[in-house]
């Protein structure tokens, strides 16, 4: 009765939470991707401002860090120029690559517009290949725009001046086909200069090398005046990275900090949870500069390197802090954020110049490229990615990242052997079972005589019943004294059946991590339909993409999960059954009686959360369910043979007692020692009286 009245509270329950989804999905439906969401449907993000600083600008005029009156808009004059848009790096589509970047600059603020990866395509079903977009504008309806490494004001200290730049065209100092540089002058009212600042983006010689992505970016300032001056500056870094996961937001923020003659990384805040306006880092006496901070999806990453103000090595000895800013939300690209830098105060002498330098990286990322390039090595790159596993997915606390950087090495190593990924992968699945079949055979046999030592107690236990039927706590005692006099233990056949799966559940989360971020993989084909391993296989493609319960956003027929719930079908019907121990009914074995009834259910259930998983991990689940399925044949034809033979211990039920007094077990010492604490308390009553 309980069995059929807990599988029909599942039944609804489910039916329950589909019918909301569905009821949800009416209300509330999806942003469509990649359609320019509409005024009214997009909210400008909540702005929440700092003591002291002013970070989130709200929409309309911008307001900086230490707020800035009418008069001092006014009191400041600017040099500008008009309104101009340069091109940067590569002009051919995907595969015509010379720096593996495509870059759209702008007067306006001195800034990077878009740029988009020449050796790195959207999609593999674009003909012809689509650029991937790694950087973009977002435009707040009603309110600014923002643009990657626009300077979004200026703080004079000495003439008590802020000077916003972001809107502002500067001045075309020089352009070519891998540089530009910008120019501004401030002001004061009289129109005697105060300050000039000069902004330059550079596409160095080392980006012509394959694994490398790089853009340097410099800000100077000259001091025409004659008295020293000393600049805050507020300056914006990339903006407009997109997420690479339909289903969730998976863009996470990092900061790498040098420490004991190595960079180490950490994650920050999640771009989409945006709970927090604290800075991400903050310059403090007590910790080493930030050496760099990055915004990375799955697949791809912008970093921005701080070049120490002497110029030697990396740390950003002048950065005060660098602060997650919430832009948009509501957009089909999830919630749009950017991080903002604030300097602390540069001092400018006379007549003199400061540069601050930042070296830019905008690319995918690849633990193998940062490894062998030595310039990404020496930042710690390398050391993000690993960071990097699982943050921003569904597994992440449970994502070992150890074990995620052992199947990552091994997929490597395997692909560089049979060159295919997919080939990899169904190897690991053959070493995986091979490492485990002791285990698994271990477990079935030992329940299979647990099941036979079972029935050999079985007029043991009917004595028990007819004699303590009517006591129940002293009928369990004389059935727990029984199996520890025999040896048999019934929760033993459970636990080793479950544990082959329980052992390879690290290794399922392992995978599916080093599939959700391992860019090596990405748009690698495996056979006939599957061209991408990280994507749905997707046997047949739908014209639009159909929003499911349980599923998200259906784009295809994808095969594999269908042929996973299968597999995993036959699977559990070849597992052997775990029959009730004799004696009177318990929790444990209800349980396991409702768990084994459940099981067929699951392959049903799993199907539909493996939808859009990506192929590569429903290759590597449905060929470890093929083979399990293949494993349990043959092990269920040694259990036959097995039963064959005499049990291996046919007294069993008359098992020798050891010799001497019982030894008590821990839990038995226990339950005494309650006991005793028991009996004493009166005791203790009695004498405080």
């Amino acid at each position: 009765m309980q069995n059929k009245d807990m599988l029909r509270a599942l039944f609804w329950a489910a039916l329950v939470f589909l019918a909301w989804q569905l009821i949800a999905l009416r209300i509330w439906p999806p942003a469509t991707p990649g359609a320019p969401p509409a005024a009214s449907d997009v909210a400008p993000a909540a702005q929440n401002e700092p003591d002291g600083v002013d970070f989130a600008l709200p929409p309309g005029p911008r307001v900086g860090a230490g707020a800035v009156t009418p008069a001092e808009s006014i009191a400041a004059q600017l040099v500008t120029g008009e309104p101009a848009t340069h091109h940067l790096g590569d002009t051919g589509g995907v595969g015509d690559r010379t720096y593996g970047l495509s870059l759209e600059l702008s007067s306006v603020g001195a800034s990077l517009e878009s740029a988009a990866l020449s050796d790195h395509s959207v999609s593999v079903n674009d003909d012809p290949p689509v650029p991937y977009p790694i950087l973009a504008t977002v435009v707040v309806p009603d309110g600014p725009t923002h643009r990657s490494f626009s300077t979004e004001k200026i703080h004079l200290l000495n003439a008590a001046m802020d000077v916003r730049l972001a809107d502002v065209p500067w001045v075309v100092e020089s352009s070519n086909a891998t540089s530009v540089s910008y120019s501004t002058t401030i002001k004061d009212k009289d129109g005697t200069a105060l300050l000039r600042c000069v902004k330059s983006f550079l596409l160095p010689d080392t980006g012509r090398e394959p694994d490398r992505h790089d853009l340097s970016l410099s800000l100077t300032f000259e001091n025409p005046a004659g008295r020293d001056e000393s600049v805050i500056v507020t300056q914006w870094g990339a903006v407009g990275l997109p997420k690479a996961d339909p289903r969730m937001d998976d863009r996470a923020l990092f900061f790498g900090a040098a420490a004991e003659g190595e960079i180490r990384s950490s994650p920050g805040a999640l771009t989409a949870g945006l709970k927090s306006e604290l800075p991400l880092v903050e310059s403090s006496a007590d910790k080493p500069p930030v050496a760099w901070v990055a915004m990375a999806n799955k697949f791809f990453v912008a970093f921005e390197t701080f070049v120490r103000s002497d110029g030697k090595g990396f740390g950003g000895d002048w950065i005060e802090r660098v602060q997650q800013v919430p832009l948009v939300m509501g957009t089909a690209n999830g919630t749009e954020a950017a991080l903002l830098m604030t300097t602390k105060p540069i001092n400018v002498p006379a007549g003199q110049s400061r540069t601050l330098t930042m070296e830019v990286y905008l690319g995918p990322k690849s633990r193998q490229a940062f490894q062998q390039v030595e310039s990404y090595r020496e930042r710690g790159y390398d050391d993000m990615v690993v960071a990097s596993y699982g943050v921003g997915s569904c597994c992440s606390f449970m994502a070992f990242r150890s074990l995620t950087v052992i199947m990552v090495s091994m997929l490597d190593w395997l692909y560089g052997l049979v060159r295919n990924y997919g080939v990899a992968i169904i190897i690991l699945v053959l070493i995986v079972r091979t490492i485990l079949h002791p285990v698994t055979k271990k477990g079935q046999v030992n329940m299979m005589r647990m099941q036979q030592n079972m029935s050999t107690l079985q007029p043991k236990m009917d004595e028990l019943k007819a004699k303590y039927g009517n006591n129940k706590t002293k009928l369990n005692e004389e059935v727990m004294k029984m199996y520890r006099e025999t040896g048999a233990n019934p929760a033993t056949g459970m636990i080793s059946s479950c544990a082959p799966m329980f052992l390879q559940m690290p290794i399922w989360i392992a995978l599916y991590t080093s599939l959700n971020f391992n860019i090596e993989m990405r748009h690698q084909p495996f056979v006939f339909w599957i061209r991408d391993l990280t994507a749905p296989d997707a046997l047949i493609r739908f014209d639009e993409a159909v929003q499911l319960p349980l599923m998200g956003p259906v784009s295809g027929f994808n095969l594999l999960p269908i042929l996973v719930g299968v597999f995993m079908f036959v699977q559990q019907k070849m597992m052997p059954k775990t029959k009730p121990p004799p004696g009177p009914p318990n929790a444990q074995a209800e349980q396991a009686a409702q768990m084994q009834k459940i099981m067929p259910y699951m392959s049903l259930v799993m199907s539909l959360i493996f939808y859009n998983m990506p192929s590569g991990l429903n290759l590597y689940i449905g060929a470890s369910s093929l083979f399990g399925t293949i494993e349990q044949w043959r092990i269920r034809k040694h259990i036959e043979r097995l039963k064959k033979l005499p049990p291996p211990a046919e007294n069993l039920v008359a098992k020798k007692k050891p010799d001497g007094p019982h030894k008590p077990s821990f839990f038995e010492k226990l339950k005494k020692a309650a006991a005793d604490a028991q009996k004493r308390q009166p005791e203790k009553k009695q004498g405080k009286r």
